[in-house]
């Protein structure tokens, strides 16, 4: 009896211990609950026109994505990226989808008229919304909405601090919302014996001949371009070609547009450009691997989304409700995201640090 006793207490330890370590085994094996996971969809335009700005993009995201899913195991970042194909029908769709179909409450966004379309879904449906996009009415829209880029005030505040304002100026600027608000600021700023001309041009404009010529008839000794597109660079070969030796400087569309690879060999050129992370040595090794896996280089415009995406993981941390995230962003007027100081003002915008590139 006595025996029978112990073999049926031995043999109840062993299916408590068996138990407790198939309850442990696969608790280490679970994947990760839903609600511990920070979820970011993203409209981007991935094909169309805009399909570069759409890949670097994306780039930046899926980078925050494997970053956050290898250092910080406790809480994933998942990322979904839907393709806007760079016009605002599209991009109203894939935006609908991400938030009614699936529940996705933070979207990220680019290029100004698409993200200013979406907000009145973004206010209906009560989204945290990223836009990272230059129009000056994306500022202070609501408490949800944050933009990450640069702003008119900034830019030109940026710009005369660097450059000899002992000169005069002319200012060519694309004839958009962004180019007419930086003239304005900029004549506000210089008065009208410094700017002594501006000439607005049409975005579609191609052939740059007789803006050139009417720049340089100005008088000017130093130009600012305040546009964006690959096809600007064509209005810088041409001021050279007519002999134009005077400072030219442009504005930070210029570069991130990829404008800037296309006059390199330009002598006198001042562009403003986004301050490189200084990455921390984790970032600096994941960011080389990324590079090779991938095929790809990573530059300033990838870093805005990456810092973007790191912004709302970190301030996650009481949950992923929009509000809740938010009201935690803007509890801080400075961020140190792995090596970027970025400044949040009150009116939501998020402004990365400005760097003067002369060649």
């Amino acid at each position: 009896m006595k025996k029978r006793s112990i073999v049926g207490i031995l043999i109840c330890v062993a299916l408590i211990v068996g138990a407790s370590v198939w309850l442990f085994l696969n608790q280490k094996k679970r994947p990760v609950d839903k609600k511990d996971t920070v979820q970011i969809g993203a409209v981007l335009p991935m094909t169309g026109n805009l399909s570069s700005v759409g890949e670097s993009a994306s780039h930046g995201l899926r980078m925050a994505e494997e970053y956050v899913n290898k250092y910080y195991p406790e809480r994933q970042l998942k990322i979904q990226i839907e393709d806007g194909m760079g016009n605002t029908a599209s991009s109203i769709s894939a935006v609908n989808k991400l938030v009614t179909i699936d529940k996705i409450s933070t979207v990220f966004s680019i290029v100004s008229s698409i993200d200013l379309a979406l907000i009145p879904i973004h206010q209906k449906q009560g989204t945290l919304m990223f836009s990272h996009a230059s129009h000056p009415s994306l500022s202070a829209v609501d408490s949800l909405f944050f933009r990450h880029s640069q702003t008119v005030t900034q830019e030109v505040s940026f710009i005369l601090d660097n450059v000899d304002t002992s000169s005069n100026f002319a200012l060519c600027y694309m004839n958009d919302d962004f180019g007419v608000a930086f003239s304005s600021s900029l004549m506000n700023s210089l008065g009208s014996e410094k700017l002594i001309a501006d000439f607005p041009f049409p975005a579609n404009e191609t052939n740059f001949q007789t803006l050139a010529k009417k720049v340089i008839d100005s008088g000017a000794q130093k130009i600012i371009i305040c546009a964006g597109g690959k096809n600007i660079s064509n209005l810088i070969i041409k001021l050279r070609e007519q002999n134009y030796q005077g400072e030219i400087i442009t504005t930070l569309s210029y570069v991130v547009s990829g404008a800037g690879a296309l006059t390199a060999d330009i002598s006198n050129l001042t562009m403003v450009n986004f301050k490189k992370s200084e990455l921390t040595e984790d970032l600096s090794n994941f960011v080389t691997d990324y590079e090779k896996r991938n095929g790809c280089k990573i530059g300033t415009a990838e870093l805005i989304f990456f810092n973007s995406a790191m912004i709302v993981y970190l301030n996650s941390s009481n949950g992923v409700n929009p509000v809740s995230v938010a009201n935690d962003i803007k509890s801080h007027s400075e961020l140190d995201i792995l090596g970027s100081r970025i400044e949040i003002t009150a009116t939501n915008d998020i402004l990365p640090e400005l760097i003067m590139e002369k060649q």
